[in-house]
Formats: C-alpha cells, sequence, structure tokens
C-alpha cells in the first residue's frame, strides 16, 4: 500500500471516528463504538428457519444475489435488521420478513449467524473471469487507486477479507467480505453509490469509498472478492 493509500483509509477511519455528532446529523446507526449485541444462539437457530431459504442453514448463501451472514459482527448483523424493521423501503424484501420479529427475536438470530465459522465454503462456484478482470479487481482490493480517490479495501476488510486483525472498539462491526458471492457485492458497491439503504455511519464511508469506481472496477472488485474463500 502507497502513501497516498494509506493516508486515505485513514481519512476513511476518522470520519468513521467523528462520532455521535456525525450520526445525528445523518439520521443513521451509529457505529464507532456499536454496543454489545447478547442473545441465545440456540433461540437464534430456531428463529433463523426462514431465514436459511435465503442465506443458508450454515449461513452461506445458495443463491448469488443473497449475502452470506455466517461469521459477520453480531453488532453489524442485529443493526441491520433493526434497520429492515424500521424501514419504510417497500421494495425490500427483507423488511416484511422481519416485521413481526421483535428486538429480541432479532438479537438472538444476529447471535446465532454470527457464531457460524466464517470459513464454511460457499456452495456455489464463480463463473470464470478473464485475468485482466481479477488483476484489475486484486490492485483495487489491495491498493486501491489513488487517482480515482478510491481506498484500498483491504485497509478495512482485511488482507484475506476476514475483518480487522486484533479489532478496535471502533472496527467491531466492520464485516468481512471473505466468502461473498460477486453478484452480492457488485450490488452492493452499486447501491452505496447511488445513496441507497445508507443505514450506518459505516455506510456513509462506503458511499465516499464507491463515489470513485467506474463500472468496470466494480464487477473487478466483485469477482476478486468473490474469490477469497481461497478457490
Amino acid at each position: 500500500m502507497n502513501a497516498r493509500s494509506f493516508v486515505l483509509t485513514g481519512m476513511a477511519a476518522a470520519l468513521l471516528l467523528s462520532g455521535t455528532t456525525l450520526a445525528a446529523s445523518l439520521d443513521v446507526v451509529e457505529f464507532r463504538r456499536p454496543m454489545p449485541v447478547t442473545g441465545s444462539i440456540a433461540a437464534g437457530k430456531e428463529k433463523a428457519q426462514v431465514c436459511n431459504n435465503c442465506h443458508g442453514a450454515n449461513g452461506k448463501a445458495p443463491v448469488a444475489m443473497f449475502p452470506s451472514v455466517a461469521g459477520l459482527p453480531e453488532q453489524y448483523l442485529y443493526w441491520k435488521l433493526v434497520e429492515f424493521k424500521n424501514s419504510l423501503r417497500s421494495d425490500s424484501i427483507m423488511t416484511p420478513l422481519v416485521a413481526n420479529n421483535t428486538i429480541e427475536d432479532l438479537r438472538d438470530i444476529a447471535v446465532f449467524y454470527a457464531s457460524l465459522p466464517l470459513v464454511a465454503p460457499s456452495p456455489l462456484t464463480p463463473e470464470p473471469v478473464d485475468a485482466a478482470i481479477l488483476d484489475r479487481g486484486r490492485s483495487l482490493y489491495l491498493h486501491g487507486d489513488p487517482a480515482q480517490g478510491v481506498p484500498p479495501c483491504q485497509g478495512c476488510h482485511g488482507v484475506e477479507g476476514k475483518g480487522p486483525t486484533n479489532a478496535q472498539p471502533f472496527q467491531m462491526a466492520w464485516p468481512a467480505l471473505y466468502g461473498q458471492q460477486g453478484e452480492y457485492v457488485a450490488w452492493r458497491l452499486t447501491n452505496f453509490q447511488s445513496g441507497y439503504a445508507i443505514d450506518t455511519t459505516m455506510d456513509k464511508i462506503m458511499q465516499g469509498v464507491a463515489r470513485g469506481l467506474e463500472p468496470d472496477d466494480i464487477a473487478a472488485l466483485a469477482a476478486y472478492v468473490e474469490r477469497l474463500d481461497g478457490r
């Protein structure tokens, strides 16, 4: 990573650390120091039966357009579920699915999926992709593109996509990317660019990060991230 990439990553972290003022002014969930989420893993497993249809019994999505949720931070999962429950987005498939869940239910589901191993293999095999596309995705992920104002993804998500090493309090809700499907990654990056579903201070950071990406960059990053599970 070059010096400018470090600066860009530091700028993103500094924005995230700006705290309550940022959250209050933007009406988003504050992820600077997310509070611990407690719940019952056993109860969550039972309550997640419906969720398994899209996200898989082991938290690895069997369909490319849905996210894998195994091993993601419970804080991240819980607050995303809460935002879906409170959302007025009529086009969200998640909103009606969690409408009748209690807050306790959402805590239990979050801690259940967080307890699953991140290293569980994806059931889907990536489509073949040109080596040049993967090279571009690897370069963006590891080094960013200073000319486009894009910081390296690994600065927050880790070199292997498994999240920050020895995470600090303000990093506890940063999701891993390891094993995610390319179709879902591309969809999320596109939504960040457009400002859709910006629910947390971390989403605001990602909105800024994604702003400098070209469509081909998004496709390249999605292809590279999809292969972070070692295949």
